[in-house]
């Protein structure tokens, strides 16, 4: 019976630590999730396990960072600035959730290439220098831009650093320190300073392969990448509705002591952390079934992780049932510090998708792991072996002994009472993929709910869905419009649920993301549909900082036999006229409102006064309603004619019970009258003129007759509505009809806003009775009311007064005068301090009502006001359209033009996040890079280091080469036993071929020769090798005329230079060449040069004299090699002819 240890800890399961998102970018093309999954599953790199894209690529304005700061930034801060960013979008938590909390930053890192390309010429501009390449700043940045407040800081614990990083971060949230941590590590290399002492210590392999447990182990490879993860404690997760893609049950540091080499690891301390951390978190050893180990590749380290697994879990399994032992290094390398990251993510993969991938190279395990350890490393892609819970076990090391470890568990089955914990929650079933028969579902997708933002579904809501979009950069929509098109793609076939799956983007996108300034929205039915808007052009709107909205309330007359019908299933706007149709039959009403609103076509009676009144109110109401839902408020409301009930509700001027009185008693007594035969029948126009010329043609025909016409509506600076007895009217239409003047009857059966309506004035003045306040609920400042009787803003107390909406029926309509107060109002400057301050202006109207009828009235209205032009104007519903794609697109509208909408409105039904999106496509239009000539000389050179040549210097200029070297007598032996006269001297066969290399560096590639050939050699000093095992050498080269000079340095009294010569009177190529430089003037058939040496005096050499020993021509070059001819001229190099 396996051993179950006794939690040591004090800590309930609740306390454990929640992994609720995660971002990585690994070499190669895994840059998501899935995109490791699959390059774990294939060999996809080899050599170089290098990130893709320009590391200099940089979306600097999306951090606020000015470009010379950016430009002095390592890229590992760019790299964990992003990585952190689309961490918390998979995650789901935008940035103002995110800014401004307790969140702690913990990040792994042991490397500053960066600092090392900068720093290698002191007079560049380093002004930016501290922060930017600051080892703390990978950590601080973080915490700076995100406004996080909890612990920061950078560890560097060598290869474990980025789990160091998590220990300490499940520290600090186990005890409250935090609330949220990220986690991260990263590990970047293109500077040779860094390989050199790994080269030096024997840890990379030659073939740039890490052979994790294999027999041909020699070494590792490195391994560039980011890996950040979102941590929260487990039972704050559950209450957050987090979605959990795994449990951190235990961690664990501890370190070797004095092994036997620093750099060599103990079987006993990975024993210990083991064995704690599953005594820590009280679990049972025999449950675990992978590992994910360290598996550097080495043949001392890993026979030693190997025996420590082995010793632990030995017993516990068997030949039959042994422990997966996987290694992430053998598929992407070693990522120093952010190789514990990498492992722990591809752990969270597997748990997820109950795939364990393969480790790439394994052949055949090293001989010194036993097979009584009963360990398995696989070697193809394989099923989770049991359906009980997963954990599955982390271990890093870095090479000074220190040892970090992490158990991690499963969320299929966490403890039912904690899974109910304030009701249903996201966190359960991120899996994808089955395990012996076990299903793992895509993304936790409960039942299918049909909903659209809220909306219960009826046949036209459950096809049309909101989609927003959001970017830092007016092409960020583009980009992001580019990789959700190919993820939805991807996704179409795979999809079971195509509704559900929708519904969970649309609750991402708007939900779950960050709003940033460049906006865009589509409303689609169905994948096929959003990936053809995605493919359009969509047009950015960038966001106001302050925007207002003010609600314009259309009248009568705009009505239609299907307006709104679509929105009936949705529940806000279903139970306000539900609420209306209740509260009407109380009042003597014989119909039933929603049974009004579904009639069809030819059945319809919504143009009968009585009905089309109160229905149109109760219509406005319900869309008032639904879009507090969601956080959409008025600063200002104006309405036209009757439409001004509508608008005192939204104002709180009202209850809803007073506007559907004040509409339906209004629409009644309308009906009776048109209906009184005894009674004037009157109606009305529209016209094309605006209120003093209409005055002129009312003026002409009053004048001849006893009726009275009279201006109606004021409906803009262009248009009026004319009341009067219909015998009038047709006058009044004939006169301008030729005129050209346009003219419309309207289909009204009163002269409203006339005389003529006055006899049922007493009775509505009866049946108002009493009018209560309403509540408004969108904050404490409420919208200011324009009258349209008025023609200005009103107090809205006034409108509880029945006379108010008695004159509202009788008095013309000054809807031109209150829209034009109202802009004007909030477009007025204010002085403070003597300065001319502009108020906070309407950027927005938005109209309420069947239809948009006022839309011409409104664009004539701004089109006489100044500072209008930004302006804009939609209609929540429009005739003949779908009412749920309408009041979709006017959300998403709202939404572009920077409004604050809470997209959760109306939340009843579960959705969920989706875990799988793209992240945020950055700007990488732009690189970012501070490198002087000296360094790009030396990281970019493109010859290695020759043993007798050397490296070209940083500073290298072709027309002026010069070679850098330490001759190291074990690199040339021979030199040792080259003595004349008791002296060690350099072979001048080493200075020739210091000097032939050189000419092959400098000369074309692409050319071959048969030979070189010296003539007339003198060498006019010997060079003295010192007693020490190595000497300084520099080779310069003069290309005119044609000389080499190699000058030799001791490292002491380097203030002066001992000249040591040979000279070459001629030499040529044994190949045939071009002997034209191109400009007309032949070149020399055997072109000369001369070599030089110079050495710093030692001590010992005291000989010199003339009569010193004179080098010959003689020794022996021990390098054969194929030589080409070097550049003539440093305009035109010969061309040989091959």
């Amino acid at each position: 019976m396996a051993t179950r240890y006794e939690n040591e800890t004090g800590n309930t399961p609740m306390d454990d630590i929640a992994i609720i998102g995660l971002d990585l970018k690994f070499p190669g093309d895994a840059t998501s999730p899935e995109d490791f999954q699959r390059c774990c599953s294939r060999i996809n790199i080899r050599k170089a396990h290098h990130i893709q894209g320009d590391l200099g690529a940089f979306d600097a304005p999306f951090f606020s960072i000015p470009p010379a700061e950016a430009a002095c930034m390592d890229p590992q801060q760019r790299g964990l600035l992003e990585c952190v960013y689309r961490a918390l979008e998979n995650a789901g938590i935008p940035l103002s959730n995110a800014v401004g909390s307790d969140t702690s930053v913990y990040i792994g890192c042991f490397t500053r290439e960066y600092d090392g390309v900068i720093t290698r010429d002191p007079e560049l501009d380093l002004r930016y220098i501290a922060t930017g390449t600051g080892t703390a700043m990978l950590s601080n940045r973080i915490s700076w831009f995100y406004d996080f407040h909890g612990a920061s800081m950078t560890m560097d614990t060598a290869c474990s650093s980025s789990l160091m990083a998590c220990h300490l971060a499940c520290t600090s949230l186990k005890m409250g320190e935090s609330s949220m941590a990220i986690v991260g590590g990263a590990n970047l290399f293109y500077n040779p300073d860094t390989c050199i002492p790994l080269t030096s210590l024997g840890f990379l392999s030659p073939d740039s392969k890490c052979y994790s447990f294999d027999h041909r182990a020699n070494g590792y490879s490195r391994g560039e990448g980011f890996g950040i993860l979102v941590l929260k404690r487990l039972g704050d997760a559950v209450r957050d509705r987090d979605t959990i893609r795994a449990v951190i049950r235990s961690t664990v540091a501890n370190q070797d002591g004095r092994s036997p080499g620093i750099t060599q690891p103990t079987k006993q301390a990975q024993v210990d952390a083991i064995q704690a951390a599953y005594r820590h978190a009280n679990l049972d050893p025999g449950v675990t079934r992978f590992f994910e180990a360290h598996g550097t590749g080495t043949p001392v380290g890993d026979p030693i992780e190997a025996s420590a697994i082995g010793q632990v879990f030995g017993q516990l399994r068997s030949a039959d049932e042994p422990l997966i032992v996987g290694a992430v290094k053998s598929n992407i390398g070693h990522l120093g510090g952010a190789a514990g990251i990498a492992g722990l993510i591809k752990a969270v993969l597997v748990l997820e998708t109950g795939i364990i991938p393969p480790n790439i190279w394994f052949e055949e395990a090293n001989p010194k792991i036993l097979p009584e350890w009963h360990l398995k490393f696989p070697t193809e892609n394989t099923l989770w072996p049991t359906e009980d819970d997963a954990y599955h076990y982390l271990q890093q090391r870095n090479l000074e002994g220190q040892h970090h470890t992490s158990l991690l568990g499963d969320t299929i089955k966490l403890d039912n009472a904690e899974s109910q914990m304030n009701g249903n929650h996201d966190h359960n079933g991120i899996h994808n993929g089955t395990s012996n028969g076990s299903s793992r579902t895509v993304n936790g997708h409960a039942s299918s709910n049909n909903t659209a933002n809220g909306h219960a579904s009826s046949s036209t809501l459950a096809q049309d869905k909101l989609f927003v979009l959001s970017a830092a950069d007016e092409e960020g929509i583009g980009r992001l419009a580019k990789v959700y098109e190919a993820h939805l793609l991807q996704k179409a076939s795979e999809l079971k649920d195509e509704t559900k799956f929708l519904n969970d983007l649309s609750f991402t996108l708007s939900s779950k993301r960050s709003q940033l300034p460049y906006r865009a929205s589509i409303v689609a039915s169905g994948v096929d549909s959003l990936v053809e808007a995605l493919r359009g052009k969509l047009a950015p709107v960038k966001a106001n900082t302050k925007p207002k909205v003010a609600f314009i309330f259309t009248g009568q007359g705009a009505q239609w036999w299907a307006m709104g019908r679509e929105l009936l299933q949705t529940p806000v706007f279903l139970e306000s006229l539900e609420f209306a149709s209740t509260y009407l039959r109380e009042i003597g009403c014989s119909w039933t409102l929603t049974d009004e609103l579904c009639r069809d076509e030819s059945t319809t009676r919504m143009n009968d006064a009585s009905l089309s009144q109160p229905i149109c109110t109760a219509l406005q109401i319900a869309l008032v309603d639904l879009l507090a839902t969601y956080g959409v408020f008025p600063s200002s409301v104006v309405g036209h004619s009757s439409g001004e009930i509508a608008a005192a509700y939204a104002a709180g001027a009202i209850s809803k019970q007073g506007a559907l009185k004040l509409a339906y008693h209004r629409g009644a007594l309308s009906s009776a009258l048109s209906l009184d035969e005894a009674g004037p029948t009157g109606g009305m126009l529209s016209v094309g003129l605006g209120q003093a010329e209409a005055e002129g043609y009312i003026t002409a025909i009053n004048r001849a007759h006893d009726q009275v016409l009279s201006v109606a509506c004021v409906n803009s600076p262009k248009n009026v509505s004319i009341s009067g007895h219909n015998s009038l009217l047709s006058v009044l239409k004939q006169r301008l009809d030729d005129d050209n003047v346009f003219v419309r009857k309207l289909a009204v059966p009163n002269a409203d806003h006339s005389q003529l309506m006055e006899p049922i004035t007493a009775e509505y003045t009866r049946l108002i009775g009493e009018l209560l306040p309403g509540i408004y609920s969108g904050g404490s400042d409420a919208p200011v009311f324009y009258s349209s009787l008025t023609g200005k803003a009103l107090d809205v107390s006034k409108l509880r007064s029945p006379s108010y909406w008695v004159q509202n029926l009788v008095s013309p309509v000054q809807f031109s005068k209150a829209l034009s107060c109202l802009v004007t109002e909030s477009n007025q400057k204010t002085k403070k301090l003597g300065v001319k301050q502009r108020g906070s202006p309407v950027t927005e109207l938005l109209e309420i009502g069947p239809h948009g009828a006022l839309r011409g009235p409104v664009r004539e209205i701004l089109a006489q006001l100044p500072d209008t032009a930004s302006m804009t104007y939609e209609s929540v519903l429009v005739r003949n359209k779908s009412a749920a794609t309408t009041f979709l697109q006017t959300i998403g509208w709202l939404f572009g033009k920077g409004h604050n909408i809470s997209f959760q409105a109306d939340n009843g039904r579960q959705r969920q996040l989706l875990v799988d999106l793209p992240g945020y496509p950055f700007n990488h239009a732009k690189t970012y890079w501070t490198e002087s000539r000296h360094s790009k000389g030396y990281r970019h050179r493109a010859h290695p280091r020759h043993e007798l040549l050397g490296a070209p210097v940083p500073d290298w200029d072709r027309s002026n080469a010069i070679w850098r070297n330490w001759i190291r007598v074990n690199e040339n032996p021979s030199v040792k036993d080259h003595r004349v006269t008791g002296a060690t001297l350099y072979p001048a066969a080493g200075m020739l071929v210091m000097a032939i290399e050189a000419s092959r560096q400098l000369a074309a590639p692409d050319r071959k020769v048969k030979g070189f050939r010296f003539k007339e050699v003198s060498l006019h000093m010997a060079l003295r090798v010192p007693g020490s095992s190595h000497f300084e050498c520099a080779t310069q080269s003069v290309l005119s005329p044609p000389a080499w000079i190699c000058t030799t340095f001791t490292p002491k009294r380097a203030s002066s230079i001992r000249r040591h010569a040979v000279r070459c009177s001629s030499a040529a190529l044994l190949a045939t060449y071009n002997p034209w430089n191109g400009t007309g003037q032949r070149l020399p058939t055997e072109p000369t040069f001369t070599t030089h040496f110079w050495q710093l005096p030692v001590p010992h050499i005291t000989d010199n004299s003339p009569s010193a020993p004179q080098l010959s021509c003689s020794g022996t070059i021990y390098v054969v090699r194929q030589f080409i001819y070097p550049r003539l001229s440093p305009v035109m190099p010969p061309k040989l002819m091959s």
